[in-house]
Parts: C-alpha cells; sequence; structure tokens
C-alpha cells in the first residue's frame, strides 16, 4: 500500500522557534527555525486531528559553528501521553523516515535538537508529515442457507 503523508495541521512552541508555519507549509524551501545555546533546544509540536499513523518523515538541518547541531529528539503524542520515538544522529536535508512499530492514534509529534558546541547554533526544521494508514474496509456478505429470501443472514468482516 503506498505511503500517505498528511501534512499538520497546527503548531505548539515551548522555546523560541520562529515561522513555525513554515514547517508545515508543503515547501522544502524554507524553515522554522531556533537558535540554539549550548545543550538542548526547545520542543516544537506539530498537530493535527488524530489519525491512524504508522510513522513520520522530517527534512531537516541543523547548522552552526562545526555542525554541532547533531542530535534531534522526536517524540509522538498517542494514547494520552508522549511517547519517544528516536533520539540521535540523522541526516540532513533528506527526508528521513522513522516508523512506530504499531498504528496508533496521533495527535502530535514533537521535535528538537542539542547543540554539542561551545557557541549558538540553528536548527532548520524544513517539513515533517505523518503517514495516514487507511482504516479497515468492512464488506457485508449476505448468506440465504436456506434456500428461502426472507432468511438470509449478514456477516460483516
Amino acid at each position: 500500500m503506498p505511503d500517505d503523508w498528511i501534512t499538520p495541521t497546527g503548531d505548539v512552541d515551548h522555546g523560541v522557534w520562529t515561522q513555525e508555519w513554515q514547517a508545515r507549509n508543503d515547501n522544502l524551501g524554507d524553515y522554522a527555525n531556533e537558535l540554539i545555546h549550548p545543550g538542548w533546544g526547545g520542543f516544537l509540536d506539530l498537530t493535527h486531528a488524530s489519525l491512524s499513523c504508522d510513522k513520520i518523515r522530517v527534512y531537516l538541518n541543523g547548522i552552526g559553528a562545526g555542525g554541532l547541531i547533531n542530535v534531534f529528539d522526536i517524540d509522538l503524542f498517542y494514547n494520552g501521553m508522549w511517547n519517544d520515538l528516536y533520539q540521535g544522529n540523522m541526516s540532513k536535508l533528506v527526508w528521513v523516515e522513522f516508523a512506530i512499530g504499531s498504528t496508533e492514534d496521533v495527535t502530535a509529534m514533537r521535535i528538537r535538537a542539542q547543540n554539542n558546541g561551545v557557541v549558538d547554533g540553528r536548527i532548520r526544521l524544513h517539513e515533517a508529515d505523518f503517514n495516514q494508514v487507511p482504516a479497515p474496509v468492512s464488506k457485508k456478505w449476505w448468506f440465504n442457507l436456506s434456500g428461502r429470501p426472507d432468511r438470509e443472514i449478514v456477516a460483516v468482516l
């Protein structure tokens, strides 16, 4: 089944992010960004109405002296709480996918970066998407075992 990438519809800034909407406008040429002092930056939440999701993807970059913005933290909100998805290095300026390992009713993802240097750097989040898993299609089967048209049994599978 092909992927069905869904763009977030809202955002919540827990740090000092700017241009947050640009992480969800389907344009890889611009980005949301945050200036990060040494240590962890703040989270940017990207939200959507609940959807069945099995993975997400991000397209980002970390820039700074010596390329020391290279650890990223991604969580997903489902089952009423934040769930860790990934923390570590990742390729930059390419789509990177992260599988959940199951299908969950997800309402948000959040992303932050760590600056391992001694000078300020920036995270640039160009885009992020949820992969929507279609709901199973129920099928009705009509059975008439009696041979009489008024005695049909319906099974929903």
